[in-house]
């Protein structure tokens, strides 16, 4: 086995799979591929990928190529919790080499276990492969066979530098083409602004003047109102969604940094929506940790992204059986980080697309709320901001790292 690290079968290995990583995406990548690449680069006799459900606690084999002993059992599902190198391999999110399987240990396993008694297999290389939201969504599990062979060090980092391809060049390209949008609103937002906005302000100012003398002058004219009404709404929405594109065109623009206590800033937000949320029959309940640190950021910036949040948990809030409506939000600390938690009943569309340009499920938005909250605060060094479906709610978890 060749230890040169820039062997060439390595070497078309990573950029066959970066190239289709580039072009397919996390999701859309075949992993059957990245099996039959690796098993010739690595010129050993087996590889697995296993999807991870955590949620449903557990793995299956999605993609699999087994040039000697039993072929792979794809499509079937195990227990996460009958597997310990998976458990490790979650908990850590590191590669894990198991030098040994047929140790009391690992003997619990049906799969490894299996695979002790039907061949003569030395050592099992598990790496993890993130998914967009940081969390392990495939592992690629490498069967060393063939004289009962181990892994070399070379070997482990190529498999590792393999999956950080899978996992950050999707990311790279979200943010290129997220950046590319900006670019492009950025540059018709002047026009928009004033080939749009000033017809605007003139259709509802005459609107809305047109409509008092028809109340005063034109009492049964019933049609004539409801029609003044319906282009008084129109120029409504279309001033709210020429607001919406602008404010996500300036998200390129540099952050202006002060000092700011970000429980202080969402709780004067809350103080601002309290009249929406009391339309809207939503209950607010805030839980602040003590000592949360000053932070260096945007505050404007941040502004627009926890109002944007707040409104959009108002607005899609989904009450369970109990009847009651109500948002949850937490502030505190987790580890060097400041955390925010936002979570109300509810149900995300798509947790992959949910923070993308233009994507909505509403007939009256643009899909651009979430998108500023997006773009707002990953402008921050550092900070993050995650979406997931926990049970009957839907859960934002917005952190920003302490300043060294």
């Amino acid at each position: 086995m060749p230890k040169d690290p820039i062997h060439i079968h390595k070497a078309k290995a990573m950029s066959d799979i970066a190239m289709t990583v580039m072009q397919e995406g996390f999701s859309g990548i075949n992993l059957q591929f990245v099996a039959e690449r690796l098993v010739a680069a690595l010129d050993i006799e087996r590889c697995v990928i296993a999807e991870v459900n955590c949620d449903g606690g557990v793995y299956k084999f999605v993609a699999g190529v087994a040039t000697s002993g039993p072929p792979h059992t794809l499509g079937v599902s195990y227990r996460i919790e009958n597997c310990p190198p998976i458990i490790e391999v979650l908990r850590t999110k590191e590669m894990r080499l198991v030098d040994d399987i047929a140790t009391a240990k690992y003997t619990e396993c049906y799969y490894m276990r299996g695979l002790i008694e039907a061949i003569d297999i030395k050592s099992i290389l598990f790496v993890p492969v993130l998914d967009d939201r940081g969390e392990v969504g495939f592992v690629i599990v490498l069967d060393a066979i063939r004289e009962k062979r181990s892994f070399n060090d070379i070997e482990i980092e190529f498999v590792n530098d393999i999956a950080t391809i899978i996992n950050i060049l999707p990311e790279f390209s979200r943010r290129q083409e997220h950046q590319n949008r900006l670019a492009m609103l950025g540059r018709v937002s002047s026009t928009v602004a004033h080939e749009i906005r000033n017809p605007l302000v003139t259709i509802g100012g005459f609107a809305r003047r047109a409509k008092k003398v028809a109340e005063k002058t034109c009492h049964s004219n019933d049609d004539l109102i409801h029609c003044l009404n319906e282009v008084i709404e129109g120029v409504v929405r279309a001033e709210k969604t020429l607001k919406d594109v602008l404010e996500y065109s300036r998200m390129e623009r540099p952050l202006v940094l002060a000092p700011v206590a970000i429980d202080k800033l969402i709780k004067e937000i809350l103080q601002n929506t309290e009249v929406i949320a009391l339309k809207n029959s939503v209950q607010i309940k805030v839980t602040t940790r003590p000592n949360i640190p000053i932070l260096l950021l945007d505050k404007s910036r941040l502004e627009l992204a926890f109002n944007n949040l707040i409104l959009n948990a108002f607005t899609h809030i989904q009450p369970p059986s109990s009847g009651k409506r109500v948002v949850e939000i937490f502030i505190g600390r987790d580890g060097n980080q400041v955390k925010i938690v936002l979570r109300n009943p509810g149900q995300i569309p798509d947790p992959k697309k949910i923070f993308e340009a233009f994507f909505t499920t509403s007939p009256d938005g643009v899909g651009l709320g979430l998108a500023v909250v997006r773009s707002s605060i990953e402008a921050h060094k550092g900070a993050s901001v995650k979406a997931a479906q926990k049970g009957d709610w839907v859960e934002f978890t917005i952190k920003f790292p302490l300043p060294e």
